[in-house]
C-alpha cells in the first residue's frame, strides 16, 4: 500500500512510531483492523527497537525488508556486539510473531533497563512543524541512552508493556518542557550513535580483538599477554562512581560490580553481553572515537561462490565513507559501485561530496527542482533551461521524495480533470439521472468513487427514489 509521502516511514524512525501515524490516517478508532490487514493478527505488541514481522510489513507498503530492518530497528547494534545471533535474530525478527529478547539475551543481562518508548522534544516539535505529525527516531531508543545528542536535551520517556503501552497505537507527548542533558551524557549518546552507524555497514568478527589492541596501547596488557583485570576494572569502576549521569541511575549499581568486564574480555570465559556493556566500556576505552571500531575491522570481500550470503549493505557502505571524507576514486574502487551511483546516494542522504556535478551550477540544479516540484514536464524543463534530458532525470531521482512527489501530483491531476468532466456532464444534462451519467464517463466515475466519493456525489444530482417493477403511477 502506498502512502501519500508524507505520511510514508521517515528516516530512522521506529516502527511503532510509523504504525501509530499509519493508524491514524485509516481512521479507526482501535488497533484491531491495521493489525488484521498487515500481521494477520488481532493483537500485536510492537517492540521499541527489535519489533518482528518486518516481512509482513514491508509486503504491505511494497518497501524491501531489509531497509526496514537496518534502518528503523536495533538489529544491526546487537548483531555488532554479538556475531553469532546475526542470521538467527535477522530471520526471527523478519517473520517470526514472538518476542526476540531471549535470543539477544537482554533478559540474562540483568540490567533493569526501563521498557518503553523514548523521544526528544525538540525532535518532536520539529517534526511536528515539518511534517504535522510526530516522529519517535530509532536512535534514541538505544539502552543507556538519555540524551538526544543534536539538541542536547534529556529524552522523555513512555512506559511500554503490561504497565503502559502494551497493544495500543497512541501517542502521548504532552509533556513537552526539554530539560539541558548533562555534557558526559551527550557525548554517550553521540558514540553510540556513531557505532550505530557502523553497525549499518560494517560486520565485527569479534570486538574482544579490537578492546585488546586499546587496551595494550593503554598499558592494560602485561608483557605475557594477560589483561590486568584488577586495575581495569578499579579505573572503569571510578569512571561510573564519578559521573552518575551518563546514563539511567539505576543502572549504574549493577554496572559497579565490575563482573561484567571478565566475560566481555576474556576468551576462555566469555559470553555474549548486552550492547549497553560494550557501548560504556568502548566509550571509556577510545575516550569517545567510535571511529576506532572501523579502523580495527577488516574490509569485507565478497565471495562469488557463495549465494548464500546475505548481499552487502553497499548504501550503507558508502554513506560511512562520505562521512569520512574518502574520495570518489577510493569509494568506487572499495566498493565497485559507478560515480553516478555514488552521487545518488550522496544527494539523497545530504551528503556533500566533490564532483562537477555535469558542469551546471547550482542555481541551475536548484531551478530544475523548483520546476520538477511544480509537476512541469521534463522535456519542457530542459528546453526552458537549455540542458540535457539526462541531467533533468538525474536531478529529480537524486532529489529526496521529488520522484514520489511528482507521482502524486500526476494523480491530483487525474482526479481533478475527472471532477472536470463529471461537472461539465452534470451542468449540460441537468435530466439524467446517477446510473446514465455514469455510463457516459465510467473511467471518470471509478476514479472520483475510489479517490474522492464525497465530492462524486456532491457533483451528481439526488439519486431517485427505487421505483417497484409493475407499480402504477
Amino acid at each position: 500500500m502506498k502512502l501519500p509521502i508524507l505520511l510514508a516511514i521517515q528516516p530512522n524512525e521506529t516502527i511503532f512510531s510509523f504504525l501509530v501515524r499509519w493508524n491514524k490516517y485509516l481512521g479507526f478508532s482501535t488497533e484491531s483492523y491495521l493489525f488484521k490487514n498487515v500481521f494477520d493478527k488481532n493483537r500485536v505488541r510492537i517492540h521499541p527497537y527489535l519489533p518482528t514481522q518486518l516481512s509482513n510489513l514491508a509486503e504491505a507498503l511494497e518497501v524491501e525488508k531489509n531497509s526496514l530492518l537496518i534502518d528503523h530497528t536495533l538489529y544491526s547494534l546487537f548483531a555488532f556486539f554479538n556475531p553469532s545471533i546475526r542470521e538467527k535474530l535477522m530471520k526471527k525478527m523478519l517473520v517470526s510473531q514472538h518476542t526476540v529478547t531471549n535470543i539477544t539475551g537482554i533478559p540474562s543481562a540483568k540490567l533493569s533497563l526501563t521498557f518503553g518508548h523514548k523521544w526528544c522534544p525538540v525532535c518532536v516539535a520539529e517534526s511536528i512543524k515539518q511534517f504535522g505529525f510526530p516522529i519517535l527516531k530509532i536512535e534514541h531508543q538505544i539502552p543507556g541512552v538519555i540524551a538526544c545528542s543534536a539538541h542536547q536535551v534529556l529524552l522523555k520517556h513512555i512506559i511500554g508493556g503490561e504497565n503502559g503501552i502494551d497493544r495500543k497505537l497512541t501517542l502521548d507527548l504532552s509533556d513537552g518542557q526539554s530539560q539541558k542533558a548533562n555534557q558526559l551524557a551527550i557525548q554517550f549518546s553521540h558514540f553510540a550513535l556513531e557505532v550505530l552507524i557502523i553497525s549499518r555497514a560494517f560486520e565485527l568478527t569479534d570486538p574482544r580483538n579490537i578492546y585488546r589492541e586499546q587496551l595494550s596501547k593503554k598499558g592494560y596488557v602485561t608483557k605475557h599477554g594477560y589483561i590486568r583485570m584488577s586495575m581495569l576494572e578499579d579505573k572503569f569502576s571510578l569512571l561510573l562512581q564519578d559521573h552518575t549521569n551518563i546514563t539511567d541511575h539505576h543502572l549504574l549499581t549493577v554496572l559497579r560490580k565490575k563482573s561484567f568486564l571478565g566475560p566481555l574480555l576474556r576468551e576462555k570465559t566469555s559470553f555474549p553481553a548486552h550492547p549497553l556493556k560494550h557501548l560504556l566500556f568502548s566509550f571509556w576505552l577510545f575516550d569517545g572515537n567510535a571511529g576506532l571500531f572501523i579502523q580495527s575491522i577488516p574490509k569485507k570481500t565478497e565471495s562469488p561462490h557463495n549465494i548464500s550470503e546475505e548481499p552487502r549493505n553497499f548504501e550503507g557502505e558508502i554513506i560511512c565513507m562520505l562521512r569520512e571524507g574518502q574520495s570518489m576514486n577510493l569509494i568506487e574502487a572499495q566498493t565497485g559501485k559507478s560515480r553516478c551511483a555514488i552521487r545518488r546516494i550522496a544527494e539523497l542522504n545530504g551528503l556533500k561530496h566533490a564532483t562537477n556535478e555535469m558542469h551546471y551550477s547550482n542555481a541551475i540544479k536548484r531551478a530544475v527542482q523548483r520546476k520538477a516540484l511544480m509537476g512541469i514536464h521534463r522535456n519542457k524543463i530542459a528546453q526552458e533551461l537549455s540542458v540535457g534530458i539526462g541531467y533533468v532525470e538525474q536531478v529529480i531521482c537524486n532529489t529526496p521524495n521529488l520522484s514520489e512527489w511528482r507521482k502524486q501530483l500526476r494523480h491530483q491531476a487525474k482526479v481533478s480533470n475527472a471532477e472536470k468532466i463529471i461537472q461539465m456532464l452534470v451542468t449540460n444534462n441537468p435530466s439524467l439521472t446517477r446510473t446514465q451519467l455514469r455510463a457516459l464517463a465510467e473511467a471518470e466515475y471509478a476514479l472520483l468513487y475510489l479517490h474522492d466519493k464525497e465530492r462524486l456525489f456532491s457533483l451528481l444530482p439526488k439519486p431517485l427514489k427505487p421505483t417497484p417493477p409493475n407499480c402504477k403511477k
